[in-house]
């Protein structure tokens, strides 16, 4: 399930049609905390975000989620008018998985939906076969971040490079060693 928080309803119905016609479950929400409390209610698989909102913007949804245990690992695609380092800096540091800058290219946006949506089904399958053991029947702790956290952290190494006025910040794509520590280099 997608979850598209935006408080232009235009935006929100274009991309509730294009998620749709891709057979993809969206729930709409129209402001940052009717977004929070759509993540109470459902099980998202990711979160589109407009990061300029009245009232809530998306960082301070995005702290808010983070804050919440049953939201803690979702991929949140931010989307931004104006990305600044400020901006993105913020957001890297509040686990925000990817930043496009509006207007997203609609394929571009929907690859990255469609990539964080198997993400996220699959971690949830993998970590509901490593907790629970079918032998006793019991569940079992596992210990550090979460298959979806780990996911989610290497694809938030950034790298800042000077360009001109401004800076660049684009995702990396690091691979976990076979520790599970992620490189930062």
């Amino acid at each position: 399930m997608v979850l598209v928080v935006d408080d232009n309803p235009d935006l929100v119905d274009v991309l509730t049609r294009l998620l749709s016609r891709q057979g993809m479950v969206v729930l709409p929400a129209y402001s940052g905390r009717q977004g929070l409390e759509r993540v109470r209610q459902y099980p998202i698989d990711v979160i589109v975000l407009d990061a300029e909102m009245p009232e809530m913007n998306g960082l301070e949804v995005c702290a808010a989620l983070r804050q919440m245990a049953a939201a803690c690992s979702i991929p949140i695609i931010l989307l931004t008018g104006r990305e600044t380092p400020e901006i993105c800096l913020e957001a890297m540091r509040l686990g925000v998985s990817e930043i496009m800058v509006k207007p997203a290219r609609g394929q571009d946006l929907l690859t990255h939906i469609q990539t964080y949506v198997q993400v996220s089904r699959k971690a949830r399958e993998i970590e509901g076969i490593l907790t629970h053991s079918p032998l006793s029947g019991t569940h079992q702790s596992v210990q550090g971040p979460s298959l979806v956290e780990r996911i989610s952290l290497q694809k938030r190494t950034v790298e800042v490079e000077g360009k001109g006025r401004g800076w660049n910040i684009k995702g990396v794509e690091a691979a976990a060693n076979a520790t599970g520590n992620i490189p930062f280099s």
